[in-house]
């Protein structure tokens, strides 16, 4: 995420999570509320899940500070 923004990237409608271990990880904590500053309805794409999720059912309550 730090890295797209530092290239200019401001819009991010979507995240792809690739773990290096053999089990699904989310983002949760810091991590989701960084991704929810750029969009609260960003999409979650788990590898190894067949499974999209909306950030925001990840972490319903985030703060409402948009940066961007």
């Amino acid at each position: 995420m730090f890295k797209a923004v530092s290239e200019g990237f401001r819009q991010i409608k979507s995240i792809a999570i690739t773990p290096t271990l053999d089990k699904q990880v989310f983002p949760y904590g810091a991590c989701s509320q960084v991704l929810a500053e750029f969009n609260q309805n960003m999409k979650i794409y788990i590898d190894k899940s067949n499974k999209v999720y909306d950030l925001s059912d990840l972490i319903p309550n985030v703060f409402n500070n948009k940066l961007y």
